[in-house]
């Protein structure tokens, strides 16, 4: 319509009927605009416009058309930014479609146990006492945050671009299968609370043989025990420092324990949160799900999602890395910052701030040095050598009780306990007040281990010798042993149970022992622990 117009304004108008060469004009467009111009039509032209201005006019014209970026022209986008723009808009969809921006935000107004990532029944699998796990689980509390851990998901996902996987995901999850996916998904962490419960009706109403196979074949297309050793693996090379403090083997030996021994365990669990996961999901839906899992797409999207997990899980390993780097430095050099240990660790744990000591000898704090005469250190040999040592132990699971049962006995146990540790106070009494004090406390003493006679005893309580570590099993989620007792019956233990003659408790469980800790109050209330070992096939 230009163009006409264009030629209607010249006398004498004539179309061109053919091109002329158009060597000094570059860009498509412009030579559209003139291609038919022959010389009969440029005559008139030349009448109105001289041939000089007409150059120009045409190069102005080829330069406003060839340079469509330029002021002189609306900018169209480029093929670089309409593909970063849809590159960044396909990522951003995948990311919602699949519900990882849902998750973010369920679990960024959830209060996620730190237990989710440090999986204490993996830890005591592998040897570790519950103190262990206390400190593990004190190195890692706080360093889950849900924005940074799903925006290093959405990075990977942005790094690990696939057009074609991408579209054929984003469609997957658009369906109503993938939706309903996505849905049982998001309900896990919601009802991750009844797992348990979920389990313990697993004998009475078993999945079918079919369903099974399903979720079998759906942990190998993802891969999912391998992944979880992966992220395990990395967090126990981050421990690895606190290991020798709590006589655990090294990272390696527990990485390759767990790669071979727990394999089975493992994959087991993983199986049953799968069941878990998707137990409202039909069968005709879990075999879409596995289709889509097992074709190339599925595998992509599956490897780009546990890549973007362990990325979320390296930053939350390297607060913890600082973390256990500045605690290191505060058990190492004995300095006690008890404003910070006090903030992370629990009383329990806190005895391990002192230089070099073994986390299962007692800490004992001695008093500061003071100076006497001869007469005060040779009364001070009878009132704080022989005749303390005298006093009986009272079993800390035994003292427990007291308190529940007693606790005007407990209050008076109480109280001799910080006069004897006293030593100053100690020896402001006379001698005939000492020798009453200590005869008191000793028949308070013996009247708390009176409460050992009145306990029923389980045949487990019996004397090492009498026990026989007979293998292990997996209860539920948890590794338990097979205890072989004198009769030649078996009884099944956990961590927490009661062995031994003196009310041990069991710490760990592995593959070859059980790990006991006794621990006992003394006279002065300090709560001495002893280890005690049975071993499989050793009576």
């Amino acid at each position: 319509m230009r163009e006409q117009c264009f030629w209607k304004m010249l006398p004498e108008f004539k179309r061109p009927s053919r091109q002329i060469p158009l060597s000094i004009l570059k860009g498509q467009k412009s030579a559209l605009l003139i291609k038919n111009m022959n010389e009969s039509a440029m005559n008139p032209i030349k009448k109105y416009i001289p041939m000089k201005s007409l150059s120009l006019i045409a190069l102005l014209v080829a330069a406003l058309l060839a340079f469509p970026g330029s002021a002189w022209s609306a900018q169209a986008p480029t093929s670089a930014k309409r593909a970063a723009q849809s590159k960044k808009a396909l990522a951003l969809e995948l990311y919602r479609t699949s519900g990882l921006q849902t998750e973010r935000r369920i679990l960024s107004k959830m209060k996620v146990p730190t237990a989710t990532f440090t999986d204490p029944d993996l830890l005591r699998s592998l040897g570790f006492s519950n103190d262990h796990i206390d400190m593990v689980n004190s190195v890692y509390r706080g360093t889950f945050q849900a924005n940074e851990f799903f925006r290093a998901k959405l990075k990977r996902i942005k790094k690990d671009f696939h057009r074609r996987h991408i579209r054929k995901a984003i469609g997957f999850f658009r369906t109503s299968t993938g939706k309903r996916i996505v849905r049982q998904e998001h309900n896990y962490w919601k009802y991750i609370g009844k797992f348990e419960k979920f389990i313990e009706q697993i004998p009475g109403t078993p999945p079918s043989r079919e369903r099974i196979l399903l979720v079998d074949r759906l942990e190998k297309a993802r891969s999912a025990v391998n992944f979880d050793f992966e992220n395990k693996a990395s967090m126990l090379r981050v421990l690895d420092p606190l290991n020798e403090k709590f006589h655990t083997p090294d990272a390696e030996s527990l990485i390759a324990r767990m790669r071979t021994e727990l394999r089975s365990q493992r994959r087991s669990m993983q199986l049953l949160e799968e069941l878990f996961r998707y137990k409202n999901l039909s069968d005709k839906d879990l075999k879409k799900a596995v289709r889509f899992y097992e074709s190339k797409t599925g595998k992509w999207f599956s490897t780009v999602d546990q890549k973007g997990h362990a990325d979320g899980l390296a930053l939350m390993n390297r607060q913890a890395t600082r973390r256990l780097n500045n605690l290191m430095n505060v058990m190492d050099s004995g300095e006690k910052d008890f404003a910070m240990i006090k903030t992370v660790f629990s009383p329990g744990l806190r005895y391990l701030f002192s230089n070099k000591r073994d986390p299962f000898e007692p800490l004992v704090v001695l008093p500061e040095p003071i100076l006497i005469d001869d007469t005060a250190a040779v009364a001070d040999a009878g009132r704080f050598g022989e005749e303390l040592e005298q006093f009986e132990s009272i079993p800390l699971e035994l003292y427990r009780r007291v308190r529940n049962i007693d606790p005007a006995l407990y209050n008076d146990l109480e109280f001799y306990a910080a006069l004897f540790k006293d030593r100053k106070e100690l020896r402001s009494l006379s001698e005939a007040d000492y020798r009453e004090e200590l005869a008191n406390y000793q028949g308070l003493i013996a009247k708390a281990n009176q409460v050992a006679d009145e306990q029923a005893r389980t045949p487990l309580q019996a004397k090492f010798d009498n026990l026989k570590m007979a293998g292990v099993i997996w209860d539920r989620s948890q590794i338990a042993a097979l205890v072989e007792t004198a009769d030649g019956h078996g009884h099944i233990i956990r961590v927490g149970s009661l062995l031994g003659p003196n009310y041990g408790s069991v710490e760990s469980i592995d593959q070859e022992k059980i790990v006991i800790v006794e621990r006992v109050r003394d006279f002065e209330g300090n709560i001495i622990s002893r280890t005690q070992l049975l071993e499989i096939g050793q009576p």
